[in-house]
């Protein structure tokens, strides 16, 4: 067998132009090249990779990046755009792109729409300049983050944090030497996270730092330290609020549309406008709600001894009132506060079975997928979510986190946390997350070779991708068979078709036009029949981010395009599991460029 490999790479070689050769050489270097230094000037993004020492050419010195900081002042973003712009130029001048052959021109066209994102955020956009949630984030996520870092000692991982912790007060400096804060929400989030950041030094360090142990004293210096700044900081941002004018109306969260549509065409690198997919998501609305309404009937007339019709009452109304009684009383099925996790880790081996007998894609070898409580500084975000292995250390374990429901917690948030992931939407949200979601999709990227590339593809991931496929592989596991005989399991997975679509809507306009939290509210609610809370929780999203939310829904319909034109193409010979395998083996690039990859 390595007979034939080696007179293939022998075949392949000689068959292929010298200069062509050392073109692609080039290109791998500038590529590696590029990807190192771009971590390198972002710490807390290289220990999430997994990149920890950086050799500096120029310097001739080696950094070690889990014990730095994000340096965050006015300078170092004048920094990164010339870094970007360089690059850019460097790409230009030294490679002739016509030598590439496919996976090396996805890996440019990747590497330039990521030039481009940054130089939009740096030059135009400022979000560093205007959003004081991103320091107390950056510092919760770099004290975390050394922790998991499979090779280093405890006392390694100790000093790292120390030495973040004493960097903590110089990067609250220069965020506050930069930001320019227009918006209460804004400075109202950045509380609260300021607040996650302090229970990360307070109450999640400490755990790995015992009593007695001799890093000790110079971590509890550091923290108390850190601590006090930040709270100061907290104070600072009070002060900014109190100033600000009573009389203006809160819009400095928003985009604004000629940036919201640069950032989109970006962002999403597929063609489609904001305006032609709110479109679309408009048109898709009325069809999804007409879905559940026909699933919602039969079951209504079961549950309820009133009547179906209402001669009083409009189309629209008659629609809210049917499918919401039926999903309300859908929601009462659910596990008990205590049975969360056990109800989750048992919902994952249902889901494991059904993969593994559907072929729907593959299952690695390794299953090194963990079912844990979130860490502290992850409750901020969102109910659950999973934490895939780095990419340069995939045998790290990946942590499928869920929100523990806590004995503090009030007893109505509980219950309304509870209803909403009911036993029908938890097994989505098993699916979403771990299989064959986002967990397998993670494994096979770290299953991808050469290295630079899986880190390339890893780093500047297309969303759409990321979030398209967990979204698209759900709706194939029902297609497949999976829960197929259960109507409240089809109506909760209606329900979260509709919530993707609501997402996008939503995004766009309160971005691109005045749409008041108001109305945001009664989309939400009676549009798509959210709870107060995860409206509420989704209207704080939205203000603090930007084309994030229509990944879910723009790139599920890319993957069902995808595989409709891949059916197409096979024909007779169309297997899902060899498309999924395939595509997923690429990595999270564009759509539209997986499917140029993806052609014989």
């Amino acid at each position: 067998m390595k007979v034939k490999a080696t007179v293939l790479a022998v075949a392949i070689a000689v068959s292929m132009p010298i200069a062509a050769l050392a073109e692609n050489k080039k290109f791998t270097e500038l590529s590696q090249d590029f990807m190192y230094e771009s971590l390198a000037s972002r710490p807390n993004l290289a220990t999430c990779a997994g990149y920890h020492k950086h050799v500096h050419k120029r310097a001739k010195i080696i950094i070690e990046l889990d014990g730095e900081l994000d340096n965050l002042s006015a300078e170092q973003m004048q920094e990164q755009i010339k870094f970007y712009t360089n690059w850019r130029d460097k790409f230009k001048r030294e490679i002739d792109f016509k030598s590439l052959d496919k996976e090396e021109l996805a890996d440019w066209k990747l590497i330039d729409n990521q030039i481009a994102q940054n130089l939009l955020e740096y030059t135009s956009i400022k979000s560093y300049a205007r959003d004081p949630v991103q320091l107390p984030m950056m510092v919760a996520t770099a004290l975390i983050q050394p922790l998991r870092a499979p090779d280093f000692s405890l006392d390694q991982k100790q000093k790292y944090v120390i030495s973040r912790l004493k960097q903590v007060p110089l990067a609250i400096k220069q965020a506050k030497e930069v930001l320019h804060v227009t918006s209460p929400f804004l400075i109202e989030s950045g509380l609260g996270a300021t607040d996650n950041a302090l229970g990360v030094i307070e109450q999640t360090l400490p755990r790995y730092v015992p009593r007695g142990t001799v890093n000790e004293p110079e971590f509890t210096k550091a923290a108390r330290i850190a601590a006090e700044e930040l709270r100061q900081y907290g104070q600072w941002l009070r002060a900014q609020k109190a100033n600000l004018p009573a009389s203006e109306p809160d819009d400095g969260w928003r985009l604004g549309k000629d940036l919201y549509d640069k950032k989109f065409a970006l962002f999403f690198d597929s063609g489609s406008t904001p305006d032609q997919v709110l479109g679309e998501c408009e048109a898709e609305f009325k069809k999804v709600r007409a879905q559940m309404l026909t699933l919602a009937e039969p079951m209504y007339a079961k549950m309820f001894s009133v009547p179906l019709n209402n001669p009083n009452e409009s189309a629209e109304d008659r629609q809210n009132r049917i499918i919401g009684a039926v999903l309300e009383r859908i929601s009462t099925e659910h596990p008990e506060r205590t049975q969360l996790m056990e109800t989750i880790r048992a919902d994952l081996d249902e889901v494991k079975k059904f993969v593994t007998k559907s072929k729907l894609v593959s299952l690695n070898k390794r299953m090194n997928l963990r079912v844990v409580p979130a860490s502290d500084f992850y409750n901020w975000h969102t109910f659950a979510g999973l934490n895939s292995a780095p990419p340069l250390e995939p045998q790290v374990a990946a942590d499928f986190w869920v929100m523990p429901i806590s004995a503090s917690m009030p007893d109505d948030k509980a219950e309304s946390l509870l209803r909403e992931y009911n036993n029908y939407t938890l097994k989505w949200l098993v699916i979403h997350e771990a299989l064959p979601g986002h967990y397998i999709q993670s494994e096979r990227l770290n299953a991808l070779q050469p290295v630079h590339r899986r880190l390339l593809r890893a780093t500047f991931r297309n969303e759409a991708y990321v979030e398209g496929w967990a979204e698209y592989i759900a709706q194939e596991m029902m297609n497949s068979g999976f829960m197929q005989d259960e109507p409240k399991y089809k109506l909760c997975m209606h329900k979260i078709r509709l919530r993707l679509i609501t997402n996008t809507m939503l995004d766009i306009k309160m971005h691109t036009t005045k749409m008041t939290d108001q109305e945001a509210i009664e989309l939400m609610m009676k549009g798509a029949f959210q709870n107060m809370a995860e409206a509420q929780n989704k209207l704080k999203r939205v203000k603090l981010s930007s084309c994030h939310l229509p990944s879910y829904y723009v790139g599920m319909r890319e993957w069902q395009n995808l595989r409709a034109k891949q059916e197409k193409l096979k024909g007779k010979d169309f297997d899902a599991m060899t498309f999924h395998n395939k595509a997923l083996d690429e990595g999270p690039l564009p759509v539209a460029m997986l499917e140029e990859l993806l052609l014989p």
